[in-house]
């Protein structure tokens, strides 16, 4: 909900959009969940957590500069030097909808919480093609959750752009050659969120305190935002215990 409006026209937004949730309860994918666990004769009850939005406002977005999914326990390790203890997060710009529903025709970064330079694709050439490109934001005008490209946000002032993205080196020299003096040559690499912030090592600390609290592996989501000097805060918004399919 966009909070937007009347006192009237919000509070009626407001109820649909529980109305919403609770109809979910009974659409196709909630049904073929709970069959699978045996769960359809069950009496399931269901309540709903309402939350305000962790972010900040860039024009008419608001938006988390960071948001992700975490797991205590890496079920990914996809290279020998992963240490699967040390947690894993899937970590995208804006809001955490692309890391808990990965686009299909996006990406997301996946990072090993002790090697988190770590990739999946290593080669340097598909860089700017394997970065995330779209960031999902509220849109204050429409009242809806919007996709809109990277490259229509990154001159926003409210951004941290140096710490969550670099430019493509490679693509700048091509726009020379070309006398092209306009290209929009960054891309959200988060290179030195890991290596120049204490960010990697605040998660691990996170995910370690909470799945020792639990008694178990646990399944978290976040968001995370930086203020003007740089500092950033990680807003825990979900945490269960994991449970591998």
């Amino acid at each position: 909900c966009a909070n937007q409006g009347s006192l009237d026209q919000r509070v009626e937004d407001f109820v649909m959009a529980i109305r919403r949730v609770y109809a979910s309860n009974m659409s196709k994918e909630t049904l073929k969940y709970r069959a699978s666990r045996g769960l359809l004769d069950k009496d399931e009850q269901m309540s709903i957590l309402i939350q305000r939005i962790s972010g900040v406002t860039c024009g008419r977005r608001i938006f988390p500069h960071l948001a992700g999914v975490g797991l205590s326990f890496n079920p990914y390790a996809w290279h020998e030097r992963i240490d699967p203890k040390a947690g894993v997060v899937r970590l995208v710009m804006g809001l955490g909808t692309r890391a808990v529903t990965p686009h299909p025709e996006d990406h997301t970064r996946l990072v090993a919480l002790n090697e988190p330079e770590l990739q999946l694709v290593d080669t340097q050439d598909e860089t700017s093609v394997l970065t995330q490109q779209a960031i999902d934001a509220l849109d204050l005008e429409s009242g809806r959750v919007v996709s809109d490209p990277f490259s229509e946000i990154v001159s926003e002032k409210s951004i941290p752009l140096e710490i969550l993205a670099e430019r493509d080196l490679k693509l700048d020299e091509r726009a020379r050659e070309h006398g092209l003096h306009d290209v929009n040559s960054w891309i959200i690499t988060f290179r030195r969120l890991f290596s120049d912030t204490p960010f990697i090592p605040r998660i691990r600390e996170m995910l370690g305190l909470l799945s020792g609290a639990y008694g178990t592996a646990v399944d978290v989501e976040f968001t995370a935002t930086f203020d003007d000097d740089g500092n950033f805060r990680i807003n825990l918004l979900q945490c269960r215990p994991f449970l591998a399919e």
